[in-house]
């Protein structure tokens, strides 16, 4: 756990140095890269068994957090807007703020199967039925995507519904 603590830390120090200079863009997208890290070490943390319910909560919000600033450091940067999608959709249960990361993600990577995955989850949550099940599908045409299995039960789902 102290490992853990140290190397949030230092991140976020080498980010505190590396945002300095907003001009520069290469820094900016190493900070966005680095908040990104940071919200994938809390999501992480919050996933975690033993932790309390306002440990998950607290964990959920830094990286949030560490999120956010990563799109403002770098807009472009799909990955981010899907970690807040998710976050948006499962924590806060807020789809209209996951459905405008998500959709987002989906312009800026047009292969990102998660993403369009993840759009879908959001458009079955607002009974929106048909455009999940083309969500859904987006990612079948993946022959590397890791767990085509998923998208089946949600289609399976979007269909019950």
């Amino acid at each position: 756990m102290r490992t853990r603590t140290a190397y949030a830390l230092a991140l976020t120090l080498v980010a505190a140095l590396l945002t300095g200079c907003p001009e520069d863009k290469e820094k900016a997208l190493a900070a966005a890269k680095i908040a990104h890290d940071l919200g994938l070490n809390h999501l992480d943390q919050s996933l975690r068994q033993n932790l309390s319910e306002i440990e998950r909560k607290q964990n959920t919000q830094k990286a949030l957090e560490n999120y956010l600033k990563a799109v403002r450091d770098d807009p472009d940067f799909a990955e981010a807007h899907n970690a807040l999608g998710l976050i948006y959709l499962t924590s806060y249960r807020d789809f209209d703020k996951a459905g405008f990361h998500l959709t987002r993600a989906t312009a800026l990577k047009k292969d990102f199967s998660d993403a369009y995955n993840n759009l879908g989850l959001v458009y079955t949550e607002k009974g929106q039925y048909d455009k999940a099940i083309a969500m859904f599908k987006k990612p079948l045409g993946d022959m590397l995507y890791p767990s085509p299995q998923n998208v089946f039960v949600n289609i399976g789902l979007a269909y019950y519904k």
